[in-house]
């Protein structure tokens, strides 16, 4: 979004122009949860990961529209419950779509932290309450997404976690060491 004229000039402060930056990508970029993910992600999650997305709840979409009426999905992530845990997995975005925008809509996007970063961190916020969020992350550009929305490393290769209750370090440990015998998720 451009500003026609010196912001500091019209009255224009910094917490104006972020929220009408935040607005401005809300209209472009939004996160919706859906029961069935096939209709949406199927063939992107196929393209990614080989297989079909799973058939488990909790599916969040970053839908992108370059008109108002014309909404796509360019990302996807899944989570699932355990005890009082979300597991996620998933994380994939549509790099073309993201290529094919215009600028000024890609400027408004990375503003935001990118189409991952703004559907993991909305993803969460949309989870009911929980003592933590699970990662299981292969992938060097995930794991710095995780990490940009406030996953952190655990003892456990692959295996971050996103925090949500203050747990000491031997509870840390044993609670990743449980979730360590599910297996990628």
């Amino acid at each position: 979004m451009a500003i026609e004229h010196d912001p500091v000039s019209a009255g224009v402060t910094a917490a104006d122009a972020s929220a009408t930056a935040v607005n401005a990508a809300q209209e472009i970029l939004q996160v919706v949860e859906t029961r069935v993910a096939e209709p949406f992600v199927g063939e992107l999650f196929r393209r990614k990961f080989g297989g079909a997305p799973p058939d488990y709840p909790r599916h969040f979409v970053a839908l992108y529209a370059q008109r108002p009426d014309n909404w796509q999905a360019v990302g996807y992530v899944h989570f699932w419950h355990r005890k009082n845990a979300f597991m996620g997995g998933g994380l994939v975005i549509e790099d073309r779509a993201y290529r094919r925008m215009p600028a000024a809509h890609r400027g408004l996007i990375k503003s935001r932290g990118g189409i991952a970063q703004h559907l993991l961190s909305t993803s969460i916020q949309m989870l009911p309450d929980s003592d933590v969020v699970w990662g299981y992350v292969g992938d060097s550009r995930a794991e710095k997404v995780d990490l940009s929305v406030g996953f952190v490393h655990t003892h456990i290769d692959k295996i971050m976690a996103y925090w949500k209750r203050d747990f000491s370090a031997d509870e840390r440990r044993q609670l990743t060491e449980e979730i360590a015998t599910v297996g990628p998720f």
